[in-house]
């Protein structure tokens, strides 16, 4: 009897599994939501390019003339005559429109990893913007309209993991407090990661001039230094649409999970990266210029959104978990330990 009593008390953990398997039964019931992405691939594939070659070429102009003015300007004129290429045909790729895929929470895209110049049978339309203001004004736009787009995207695969359904409706009349909250979540992180950015560039570059391994080393610890203080945080916006939770809350939850969970969900989200970035691969197979791509933008819609829907899964069953759990640490079982 007590050792039954233990077992109570110890309810089992979340399984990885069976949250995968879920999730992806849970797209192909619903699969709807697989629009959001398939959507954004065909914008950024078929519709205008809106590039700012000519302000980078501009740049790399007024950098040139700068470096002529330095006491080793040769040298400076060789390096950069040696990148000029590599600058073209970057501005070349570039699509202001990608940034409607914002991170963390955002529609996922194939094409984002591609920026394709060409399409089946021809080519797109190009736009140069040649007004910084305009580009700087464009990009945040297209940024907050991502994060939107993507609370209500997430908003719909939450419904579909969780509770089967995928109307429409119900996630319009909740995108609002979404939509705001995940803003602000997203202003949060980036804030967070610009304030940290700047004195560990700096550290790390002051030690890369002392030593290449020691700078190495460095870049290294930093690196792992902000996945420890990020990873806690991965599942912050689930608390968002679960729960219905605010930012702070959300947060808290998600690192109350992670902390009680973190073994199983370091090999959740190993195995959700390993997913994605072997079918990524796959996916990227044909060339952009060929109709074989949209099996890739096919494929890639369904395992994100099974992997997103995944993450909901396991989320809600972790919470519970750990609810449990700590509930009946406050409230032993009678007779325990």
């Amino acid at each position: 009897m007590e050792h039954n009593e233990s077992q109570a008390v110890t309810p089992a953990p979340p399984q990885v599994i069976p949250a995968l398997i879920a999730g992806f039964d849970s797209v192909t019931r619903h699969w709807g939501v697989l629009f959001f992405p398939i959507g954004l691939d065909f914008l950024l594939w078929f519709g205008p390019h809106v590039q700012v070659k000519t302000l980078l070429r501009l740049w790399l102009e007024q950098t040139i003339r700068l470096a002529a003015t330095l006491p080793d300007a040769a040298e400076w004129k060789s390096a950069l005559d040696a990148v000029g290429p590599a600058w073209e045909s970057m501005a070349e790729h570039i699509n202001l429109l990608a940034a409607l895929r914002a991170f963390p929470v955002g529609v996922p895209s194939l094409m984002i990893s591609l920026l394709p110049v060409a399409v089946p049978g021809g080519s797109p339309r190009f736009i140069d913007l040649q007004s910084f203001t305009q580009s700087t004004g464009l990009i945040f736009l297209l940024t907050v309209m991502g994060v939107l787009l993507g609370a209500l995207y997430f908003g719909l695969v939450q419904q579909a993991a969780l509770r089967d359904v995928a109307g429409i409706f119900n996630a319009l009349r909740d995108w609002p407090r979404a939509g705001l909250n995940i803003l602000a979540l997203t202003l949060l992180w980036v804030g967070v990661l610009m304030g940290l950015s700047v004195p560990l560039s700096l550290v790390s570059s002051l030690l890369m001039a002392v030593g290449s391994s020691v700078g190495v080393l460095v870049i290294l610890m930093i690196f792992s230094f902000l996945l420890w203080l990020l990873v806690p945080l991965i599942f912050a916006p689930h608390g968002v649409f679960v729960y219905r939770l605010s930012i702070w809350k959300a947060i808290k939850r998600s690192v109350l999970i992670v902390r009680f969970t973190f073994p199983t969900t370091a090999v959740f989200l190993i195995g959700a990266v390993f997913i994605s970035q072997v079918m990524d691969a796959l996916w990227r197979i044909p060339p952009e210029d060929s109709w074989l791509m949209l099996i890739g933008v096919g494929g890639h819609a369904f395992v994100a959104t099974g992997l997103l829907a995944a993450s909901f899964v396991y989320y809600h069953h972790a919470d519970q978990w750990v609810q449990t759990y700590l509930e009946r640490l406050k409230n032993p079982v009678h007779g325990e330990g």
